[in-house]
């Protein structure tokens, strides 16, 4: 069974085991409630906050909660802690109900486990799960499992860590092209350039992955960004219907004539 577990995650290999603190000026997001009894998903907020600092690994998470998130799947990594972080910090102001105000973090073995989940909750639900890693290696593994969402047609976005952008020009370590790499599997394929413009990807990211033909998107978020401040607000979230997960339909046999 997957445990879900507050993120105090300890640094990879050749870093202290110490307990993590919560981000600095970490502000829950203002009006998100939680849906109906059943489900216990985030729904949009009534309205959101222009004026509180955010870092991008924040304001990538209310973005996340804004469009109904309920999960990532991921193995922890240096490249993508201030993410975990920040979804900790969603854990820690969890209801007294116990319902959580944002995604919840399913930690797994492998890459490839966290993106065959996203695939797999897509094609039950009709609605889009987070697969995340860290950059080089866990995001190649990831790929395979994105690859599978993509030929079943299973809605899942996929975020990756990147070194600083001033590293994708040299021969770096465990620095490749991911976004391209991953272009052939995914409807759609972003590096994040500008914090402001987390917002609009993550709504075009879950709108692409849910509407047409359901299928994975992919966002990349360079290291050098995550811990930049910005006022920008989630945008607002107009939920579409999910769609239905597709069932094989059996052929009615030939009569002769």
């Amino acid at each position: 069974m997957f445990r879900a577990i507050s993120v105090d995650l300890a640094r990879r290999a050749g870093t202290s085991c110490q307990k993590q603190p919560a981000p600095v000026g970490y502000a829950r997001p203002t009006g998100i409630r939680t849906g109906g009894a059943s489900t216990g998903r985030p729904t949009p907020p009534d309205t959101l906050d222009g004026v509180t600092q955010r870092t991008a690994a924040q304001l990538l998470v209310e973005c996340l909660a804004a469009e109904g998130c309920e999960y990532v799947f991921s193995v922890p990594g240096e490249e993508t802690m201030d993410v975990l972080d920040a979804l900790g910090a969603v854990a820690a102001t969890a209801r007294d109900d116990g319902r959580l105000t944002g995604p919840r973090h399913v930690t797994t073995r492998h890459e490839q486990g966290a993106a065959f989940m996203a695939d797999v909750y897509g094609r039950l639900t009709g609605r889009a799960a987070v697969a995340m890693s860290t950059l080089g290696p866990g995001a190649t593994n990831l790929i395979t499992g994105v690859a599978d969402a993509y030929l079943d047609r299973a809605p899942m976005v996929a975020i990756t860590g990147q070194a600083s952008s001033d590293k994708l020009h040299k021969e770096a370590h465990q620095v490749v092209d991911i976004v391209r790499m991953i272009e052939p599997v995914t409807k759609w394929s972003t590096r994040v350039e500008r914090v402001e413009a987390i917002p609009e990807i993550v709504r075009k990211a879950f709108r692409t992955a849910i509407l047409e033909k359901p299928g994975p998107t992919h966002i990349e978020l360079p290291r050098i960004l995550r811990r930049h401040q910005s006022t920008t607000p989630p945008a607002r979230s107009f939920p579409g219907r999910p769609i239905s997960p597709s069932r094989p339909t059996r052929r009615s046999p030939t009569r002769p004539s």
